[in-house]
């Protein structure tokens, strides 16, 4: 056979004329086809940046307002971000700070104003660098209880009962606890993940029904009991509204001892206030934590040399 373009001479009529020319038409239909496809295929690439790669999605700028529920991660030597911001139970953005305090803020509702930016790698969440943060609050009620020499505020959907040995939360319609603070029988804090609540040294532990943390108070054990359907996962942070009531607490009595853990040396003696740890605990102003487990994180708050 000759090539394509020039038909094979025959004596034959002009049959193998008429086959050859219509193979060199498939042939050049089949050609054709294969470059129509490696120049779109090119063209694909080049539109979507690069083969293989998901097209980079160009983020917000300037000033970002941003609400949801904050919480803190595990800290990454690859990726940005000691927290993320949740809304409708979705991660929505890391968040990271060098001029507020994230921690104060876990487990709650929260309004940050910060600027947007990529996180080490692309696949990663963008981080939110915070520069304001607030709470956003809910409608709640001061309580006054004087048998614990304390103040809290609490949800104004929760009912109250005031006893004699302390103060319990119930939700409308149920006989359940939520929350119970009672004088303990405890003559000293049990061995606990350390806490600071209202200032004072605190344990918490995990229960089959929830959770229970015990606040020394001068020579009073206070126990706060938290319902499970509050008190969150083994080891994780309660329910927001818990969170609120324990931050919000003001013991009104004047603290035994007070100063006798400041010293012209800086040390503070055994039993001082525990800081650090997962729970991330600060010291009061004028005070840092000096670790003392460096496999927990958990120090003791010393004061500054005046």
């Amino acid at each position: 056979m000759s090539p394509c373009g020039a038909p094979e001479r025959v004596s034959k009529g002009g049959i193998f004329v008429v086959l050859s020319i219509n193979h060199c038409h498939n042939e050049f239909m089949k050609s054709s086809l294969i470059r129509t496809g490696i120049v779109a295929s090119i063209s694909l690439c080049f539109f979507l940046t690069a083969c293989g790669k998901t097209p980079v999605v160009e983020l917000p700028t300037g000033l970002q307002t941003l609400s949801g529920s904050l919480s803190a991660v595990e800290l990454s030597l690859t990726r940005r971000g000691t927290h993320i911001l949740r809304q409708h139970g979705d991660d929505l953005y890391y968040v990271e700070s060098s001029t507020v305090n994230l921690r104060e803020f876990e487990g709650m509702d929260v309004l940050l104003k910060g600027m947007l930016q990529k996180n080490t790698e692309d696949t990663d969440l963008p981080v939110l660098v915070a520069d304001n943060i607030r709470l956003i609050e809910e409608p709640s009620h001061v309580w006054t209880v004087n048998v614990l020499s304390m103040k809290l505020s609490a949800p104004l959907t929760w009912n109250a009962s005031l006893f004699s040995d302390g103060i319990r939360f119930t939700a409308t319609g149920s006989p359940i606890s939520l929350v119970k603070l009672v004088r303990s029988s405890l003559e000293q804090l049990p061995s606990g993940t350390p806490l600071v609540v209202g200032g004072k040294q605190a344990v918490r532990l995990d229960t089959a029904s929830g959770q229970v943390i015990y606040v020394q108070n001068a020579k009073d054990i206070i126990a706060i009991s938290i319902d499970s359907s509050l008190s969150g996962a083994k080891g994780k942070q309660p329910a927001q509204s818990v969170v609120r009531l324990l931050t919000s607490i003001v013991f009104t009595n004047a603290p035994s001892g007070s100063g006798s853990y400041a010293s012209q040396s800086g040390s503070a003696p055994s039993g001082g206030m525990a800081c650090g740890g997962v729970a991330g605990i600060l010291c009061p102003s004028g005070s840092f934590c000096n670790i003392t487990d460096k496999a927990s994180g958990i120090g003791v708050c010393m004061f500054l040399q005046p």
